[in-house]
Formats: C-alpha cells, sequence, structure tokens
C-alpha cells in the first residue's frame, strides 16, 4: 500500500504538470454544460479538485481546504506556475484555434490529448477538448486555460494517469536520445578540436558594438533546377580591399531571412560576407498558411534534406558570381565559410 501512495504521490505531480500545459495547444461546437471537477485516475484510486478551488487559488493566490491537500505533492514553485499558467492570455483568436484544430497534424494532437484528458465516463476527451478551446478561444478577452476548464462540456475533467505514464516514457526515451546524439556530437567537435588546433588562429573580435565597415546589400535568386526549387538570398557586401570572410545565416522554422537583417548587418559592419538565404516550405509563410488552415502540417521532412542543399545551392552560385559578376568579383572568401543556424521558439 506505502508503494502505491507513493505513486499516486509521483503521478499526481505529473498529473499537474501534464494538465497545466496539455490543454494549451490543443477544439467542433459542444452543449457548454462546464466542467465543475478534475477526476484524476491512477488504477483503482480515484481524486478530485473542484474547479473553483482552482480557480481561487489563481485569482487570489489561497489554497482552500480542497486544494490545499495536494499542495504536498508539488513543491511552491510549481504551484506558481500553475497559477501563471491558469491565468495567462493564449495569444490566438477563434479563427486561428478552429482552422488549426481541423488540420491533420490539429486532429493528430487532439486524439493524443483526448488519451490523458477525458470525459468523466473515461471517453476520449478529443472532442471536448476541442469544443472547450473553441468556445474559449471566442471570449477574447479571457481566453485562457482557467476560461477553457469552464467551457470544458462535461461535468467533470477525467485525467487518466495510466495513460500520461506512457506518454512520459516515450517523452524520456526522446529526451534520453537527443541527448546521447548531442553528446555524441560533442565529443567528434572535441576530437576534431583536438587535431586542429595546431592551426593558426584568429584573434577573436568584440562585436559589442557596430564595426566601422560599409556595406551594401545585393538580393540574387536562386534556381536549383535539380530540385525544382527556386528561393531569394540577401548578400551583405562590405567595402573592403581584400577578398573578406563568408557567413551565412540560415533562418530558423516559421521565420525567414528578413528576421535577421540587423545580425546581418551588424556582422557585415565587421567585414563579413553574409549570406542570408529563404528556406520555402519551412519559412514563414508555411507558418501563416498552416495557420490559415491552407496547409496540414507545419512543414515536409524533405525541408531537412533542402535546407543543407540550399546552403550548399547557394555557396557554389556564389563561387560562380565571384568569377563572373563584377560586384562579387574580388570579394568573396570562399576558403573561409561560416554558418549559424537559428531556431527561433513559439507555440
Amino acid at each position: 500500500m506505502t508503494h502505491l501512495i507513493d505513486k499516486k504521490t509521483v503521478w499526481l505531480k505529473l498529473a499537474l504538470r501534464i494538465f497545466s500545459i496539455g490543454l494549451l495547444p490543443t477544439l467542433t461546437a459542444y452543449p457548454a454544460l462546464g466542467a465543475e471537477r478534475i477526476k484524476f485516475n491512477y488504477g483503482l484510486l480515484e481524486s478530485y479538485i473542484p474547479i473553483s478551488s482552482l480557480e481561487t487559488y489563481a485569482r487570489t493566490g489561497k489554497l482552500d481546504n480542497d486544494l490545499a491537500g495536494y499542495s504536498h505533492y508539488v513543491d511552491k514553485k510549481q504551484l506558481a506556475q500553475l497559477r501563471q499558467v491558469l491565468l495567462t492570455p493564449i495569444p490566438l483568436n477563434q479563427v486561428e484555434v478552429s482552422q488549426f484544430l481541423y488540420t491533420p497534424i490539429g486532429e493528430r494532437l487532439l486524439e493524443k490529448l483526448g488519451k490523458v484528458i477525458q470525459t468523466e465516463s473515461h471517453l476520449s476527451g478529443f472532442y471536448a477538448i476541442r469544443a472547450a478551446l473553441i468556445l474559449s478561444a471566442a471570449d477574447s478577452k479571457d481566453f485562457t486555460l482557467l476560461n477553457v476548464l469552464h467551457k470544458f462540456p462535461a461535468s467533470a475533467i477525467s485525467i487518466n494517469l495510466n495513460q500520461s505514464l506512457a506518454i512520459a516514457e516515450s517523452l524520456q526515451n526522446l529526451v534520453n536520445q537527443t541527448q546521447n546524439a548531442v553528446a555524441f556530437i560533442n565529443q567528434q567537435s572535441q576530437q576534431k578540436l583536438t587535431i586542429t588546433s595546431t592551426l593558426k588562429t584568429i584573434p577573436l573580435m568584440d562585436l559589442g558594438k557596430i564595426g566601422s565597415f560599409r556595406f551594401s546589400k545585393q538580393t540574387i535568386t536562386l534556381n536549383d533546377l535539380s530540385r525544382q526549387r527556386r528561393f531569394p538570398a540577401d548578400i551583405y557586401l562590405p567595402t573592403a580591399q581584400t577578398p573578406r570572410t563568408i557567413i551565412v545565416i540560415s533562418h530558423g522554422l516559421g521565420s525567414d531571412r528578413t528576421s535577421f537583417a540587423y545580425l546581418a548587418e551588424h556582422l557585415a559592419s565587421y567585414g563579413f560576407v553574409v549570406a542570408v538565404p529563404e528556406h520555402p516550405g519551412s519559412d514563414a509563410r508555411q507558418l501563416q498558411a498552416l495557420l490559415a488552415g491552407t496547409a496540414n502540417r507545419v512543414t515536409n521532412p524533405r525541408e531537412l534534406i533542402d535546407r543543407p542543399l540550399d546552403i550548399k545551392f547557394l555557396l557554389d552560385e556564389l563561387t560562380r558570381l565571384s568569377q563572373s559578376d563584377s560586384t562579387f568579383k574580388g570579394r568573396l572568401n570562399l576558403e573561409q565559410v561560416g554558418v549559424v543556424g537559428i531556431e527561433p521558439r513559439y507555440v
């Protein structure tokens, strides 16, 4: 029995974490009954938290008798995070939420969440979650997780801790694989660093202030016929008497080449030639298409192949231009090339 209680403690902690983030990214119009409590299920054990208790805590910071018992399972920091998550406005409108949740990727997300967040009769929460989010998003002044709970079309929200265990294990396996991959890459890079440590080093620059080089910007269009892929690139050319080192900036998912103009200009002011290609299929337009419902996935897996090929094609084109175009002739040091990859965060 002690072992069972210990496991209950662990999974109540997990449930609060899952519940605080699980509903945020996920909604058909459904009768808005409004949930009154959250029910946690772990095997034969069941526990309840009234949603009114969560609301009192979120709005006042006070734990009533119903919620106080659960405060022993989480630390103060987690409780503070839960309060913040309950009241933080979700920056989406009803149209954006609806369009996303009716795409294949949105429905797959609902299917996974529905295994953990269920109705009181332990049925999948797929439709209830979608309804709660759409109805809550319609209230633009109060689109928060707390309001989503109030819009959940059942008298209780059931959290299946057995399913959350399986999901947590899958996530942990993914984290472990990622950490192993990163450790291997770091090991390889350290070995290469040791091998090349005898090479002549370049003195480090203080890049905190704007440099002294003037520069111009040229926009070129690249057309890779072998991949049927056409994309633009901005080239920042410093005014200098000698060929300059090249830095390629590869923008992140959902971004574009203009997002990092400030960085390109700053580096160009220090005498670097900066090349910033646009990656079609994983740029800002692709993200806008997903939100508008005209695209059914964040990006095509093929982009993982096309992005490095874009950079290779760009460097090949710069090599050609350095030999044939007077604008670029004598200004590019193609023996010294660096690449910066940027991945911006968004929900």
